[in-house]
């Protein structure tokens, strides 16, 4: 069989399905696989907007590292 190590979703905020495809996901995760998500915003709302505001980001200027 095939193991699993990276898993991309791009244009997450647009997929109908995100938040159902991001909780599928997760069990690959827990075994190891990185997950990367991307999208072009969607406004304040979607998958990766929620993962930001989580963590505190919620513009880019909070997550970009100056140096």
């Amino acid at each position: 069989g095939y193991t699993i190590s990276h898993l991309i979703m791009d244009e997450s905020e647009f997929q109908r399905e995100g938040r159902n495809a991001m909780t599928s996901a997760l069990s690959i995760v827990e075994n190891g696989a990185k997950l990367v998500i991307l999208s072009s915003s969607n406004g304040p709302s979607g998958i990766l907007a929620d993962i930001c505001s989580e963590v505190g980001i919620r513009h880019l200027k909070d997550w970009v590292v100056r140096t």
